[in-house]
């Protein structure tokens, strides 16, 4: 949400706060627990930190490239989830 609100875009925040909102949902919950293992938590916290190193490189491709990474790999996690 910081990345977001950092932009000053205000269609990203809002998009960005009903991912928050729809988080907090208990179905979301329980799936997102479900998903969720040690190895998991390594990995997405890999991705968060390459994410911010680029920001703070400045380096705008790199930083773009892991967030579609990132998006990619949660839009695979939701398709199997289906």
């Amino acid at each position: 949400m910081q990345i977001a609100a950092g932009t000053h875009n205000p269609l990203l925040v809002a998009i960005y706060s009903m991912i928050n909102r729809v988080s907090r949902d208990a179905s979301w919950s329980v799936q997102r627990r479900w998903r969720l293992s040690p190895a998991r938590i390594r990995e997405y916290k890999l991705q968060n930190r390459s994410l911010c190193e680029a920001i703070e490189e400045r380096d705008i491709e790199k930083a773009v490239e892991y967030v579609r990474l990132m998006l990619a790999d949660s839009h695979q996690e939701l398709m199997a989830g289906s």
